[in-house]
């Protein structure tokens, strides 16, 4: 009996390691759930998407195109552009459906669905069909329904997300106007759903406006109870009744003739002499950064390049005849330069009060910078620096590189902002160049340095 009942134990034993051994040559997606261990590995599973955007036919890189990633119930994940090589790469949750949304001027729409991804990266190469005429690939671009409660105008955590969506592409997009227009259900009076309905509109107007919008890009306005959804005359559910109480997203225009970066005011190549003792491009660095700390432009920003970089400084408010203010009233609060390489930085710029202005470009080059006769000067300079430029911190790999090598360029704005203009369109040339730098004192430190 103990004979046989060793027999039993070693075949079960036996049996046991190897159904054991081909769970563990399964593929992963077709073992059962057996451990807290793979249950946690699948709630954090990811995918990597890496996504090429290329001209049909050509084979061109498309830089700056716009992707909106949606899920299967067409809600906005995220906005994303791509960098100058037509590149995004992004991760994102597996075992889930997506839809890529693809824009770029000058070309078709796209859409494409992805379905049920695992975790093995996703190489897409999208190519997108040039349009025969030029038109506006984001008069179709479309947000979904804005939802309340009952008798509420409050922004839930779900509202926000779409508002910061919407935020993120009318910084990107300038020329882009909406309106907000919102709907009640039926229940209550007709009078009661047009003030609820128009409170709504403007909390949302508020909120995209506190979000760094500008009110003359928004129009809010209650529609009451016009406009369902659904027909709920003759009956509706709770959910129905939930879907008329909406704000819908309309974009009115694309302005074509969006803000062109202006021609600056005046170039002006400093002297090779001012920066003599600098070894490196830290030093080089130093010496610039502290002459225009020391006349008042501490807030600066860097727009790194492949073999240079661009220091710009703040805004600031001069008097008709360019001469600085006091310091009380010389800086412009709320102007400052675009935090995003993708963002319109001359926009936000050329936006503040009536008034007169300045500000500068420093670019630290080793290529020489053609500049045309200052009557005829080109944008195209300050265009490149910024268009194919990184915001960030100058890094260590260039603060070492020698100094000699380089050129020092710096190009002078200073525009009048008119009271009944919604931009600061008027770049005045100076008549005598480098005088604002002299009066703004950068010079005069930089030649005591």
């Amino acid at each position: 009996m103990n004979f046989i009942k060793s027999i039993i134990y070693i075949y079960l034993s036996l049996a046991m390691f190897l159904d054991m051994k081909a769970f563990a040559n399964e593929p992963p997606n077709n073992r059962p759930t057996l451990n807290p261990i793979e249950v946690q590995s699948q709630v954090n599973c990811n995918v990597l998407f890496l996504i090429t955007i290329k001209a049909m036919g050509t084979g061109e890189l498309i830089p700056n195109s716009l992707l909106k990633i949606k899920d299967s119930d067409n809600n906005i994940l995220k906005i994303l552009t791509a960098n100058r090589d037509g590149f995004i790469a992004i991760n994102l949750p597996c075992k889930k459906d997506y839809k890529l949304e693809i824009y770029s001027e000058g070309y078709e729409n796209k859409m494409i669905e992805i379905k049920y991804v695992n975790n093995i990266p996703i190489i897409l190469e999208i190519n997108l069909e040039p349009l025969l005429k030029s038109s506006n690939p984001y008069a179709n671009f479309s947000f979904n329904p804005i939802f309340f409660d009952v008798n509420d105008t409050n922004i839930n955590t779900e509202n926000k997300v779409q508002l910061d969506a919407l935020t993120e592409l009318m910084k990107k997009y300038p020329g882009i106007n909406i309106k907000i227009e919102a709907y009640a259900d039926i229940r209550g009076s007709e009078s009661y759903n047009l003030k609820l309905t128009d409170k709504r509109a403007k909390t949302l107007k508020q909120y995209l406006i506190s979000r760094g919008i500008s009110e003359e890009r928004l129009i809010s306005e209650g529609m009451g109870e016009i406009n369902p959804l659904i027909d709920c005359k003759a009956g509706c559910t709770s959910e129905d009744l939930q879907k008329n109480r909406r704000a819908d997203i309309v974009i009115l225009n694309y302005e074509t003739n969006e803000l062109d970066i202006p021609s600056p005011s005046e170039i002006e190549k400093l002297s090779p002499h001012l920066f003599s003792t600098s070894k490196t491009l830290n030093d080089l660095d130093l010496k610039l950064t502290n002459a225009l700390a020391n006349s008042g432009y501490k807030n600066i920003r860097y727009y790194i390049k492949d073999k240079g970089y661009a220091i710009i400084t703040q805004i600031e408010q001069t008097n008709k005849n360019w001469v600085s203010l006091n310091d009380a009233n010389r800086w412009v609060v709320g102007n400052e330069p675009a935090r995003d390489p993708s963002e319109n930085y001359f926009y936000y710029w050329l936006y503040p009060v009536k008034g007169y202005y300045r500000f500068f470009i420093f670019l630290v080059h080793n290529e020489t910078v053609q500049i045309s006769p200052r009557t005829a000067i080109n944008s195209q300079i300050a265009k490149d620096i910024l268009s194919n430029a990184i915001y960030r911190d100058l890094p260590d790999d260039l603060k070492t590189k020698m100094a000699e090598n380089y050129k020092v360029t710096v190009f002078i704005y200073q525009f009048e902002k008119r009271e009944n203009e919604k931009i600061a369109s008027h770049i005045k040339l100076s008549p005598n160049p480098g005088e604002n730098l002299k009066l703004s004192g950068i010079l005069k430190t930089l030649e005591n340095d």
